[in-house]
């Protein structure tokens, strides 16, 4: 079995509590990241602007590895029986690469399509984040629209907000 493998078997989803939103923001390591993240929010990210964002948020989720919290995401502007999106979706540093993106990805997917009975399943993301870009693009998201912004330096950046349709059955 190889390592990618193994780290994937030892992944737990979960409802995120309120007592995990320490570990959540501390996955944020740098003012890029938290852009990701959070474009609205600032470094250092913290717990009060995680519980401010989580009013408007639906199904804050984390993924745990060993017993740690290595990732968070949560769903948003959901449309019953259409649409949501999956937002501020984090890995931690140390588990990137091993399978615990996809898995919380397919795991937001599962949560809008039980819960709201969703046909598609939306993303954002920046341009300049390729890691997330060639995941989601293997995962079949793609992309359908492209936003201008302004990122935490005043600089212009391309989001790009991607969908995937989900097929009944």
């Amino acid at each position: 079995m190889t390592g990618a493998a193994q780290s994937a078997l030892t992944l737990q989803m979960r409802p995120a509590r309120a007592e995990d939103f320490a570990a959540v923001v501390r996955l944020v390591q740098d003012p890029l990241e938290c852009f990701y993240v959070h474009p609205s929010g600032h470094y250092p990210w913290c717990v009060e602007q995680l519980q401010q964002l989580a009013l408007s948020r639906s199904q804050l989720s984390v993924v745990e590895q060993a017993q740690q919290v290595v990732g968070f995401a949560n769903l948003y502007r959901i449309v019953p029986q259409e649409s949501a999106f999956i937002g501020n979706l984090i890995i931690g540093r140390e588990a990137r690469g091993q399978g615990a993106g996809r898995a919380l990805v397919d795991y937001m997917t599962e949560q809008a399509v039980a819960r709201y009975r969703v046909r598609e399943v939306r993303l954002s993301v920046f341009s300049e984040n390729t890691p997330a870009l060639l995941l989601y693009a293997r995962m079949q998201f793609i992309p359908y629209a492209l936003e201008e912004r302004s990122d935490w330096r005043g600089q212009s950046v391309i989001l790009i907000h991607m969908k995937k349709s989900i097929h009944a059955g």
